[in-house]
């Protein structure tokens, strides 16, 4: 777990790797240096770096977690809870029995069409307990 809006410095170390990408919940960034200074924001990141020589490659992959900073209870559905690689939009709220909340809505990938549902528990404050992407395939 870091801290949200922490800076996390990624280093390529990998021996005889002709070329790399990072990639971000599995998908590449456009990142090919051996240096990536990524900023955490509120959720969970999937960094992962992919070495390759020839016809080989290899992987390894990291997840951090933020909960976020916590919100007043009247701006809490004003909060920003997603990626830089999505557009979200929330559709509905409702308490749950720990007297924190349940957000739902809609996030749409800048990637690729179509649209996922989105799920987020909060605590009363609102720093997230989980998030869940709802992807039909």
């Amino acid at each position: 777990m870091v801290p949200v809006n922490s800076i996390i410095p990624l280093t390529d170390n990998s021996i005889n790797a002709i070329s790399i990408q990072w990639l971000y919940d599995g998908a590449f960034t456009g990142i090919t240096s051996p240096v990536w200074n990524y900023t955490v924001t509120a959720g969970i990141h999937t960094i992962s770096l992919v070495a390759f020589n020839g016809g080989c490659s290899d992987t390894i992959t990291v997840v951090y977690f933020s909960a976020g900073t916590a919100h007043n209870l009247d701006s809490l559905f004003m909060a920003q809870y997603g990626t830089y690689m999505f557009n979200e939009e929330g559709t509905c709220i409702d308490k749950t029995p720990d007297s924190g909340f349940i957000a739902g809505g809609v996030q749409y990938p800048w990637n690729t069409c179509g649209q996922f549902g989105v799920l987020v528990k909060t605590r009363i404050k609102g720093c997230i307990d989980w998030s869940k992407n709802c992807v039909s395939i």
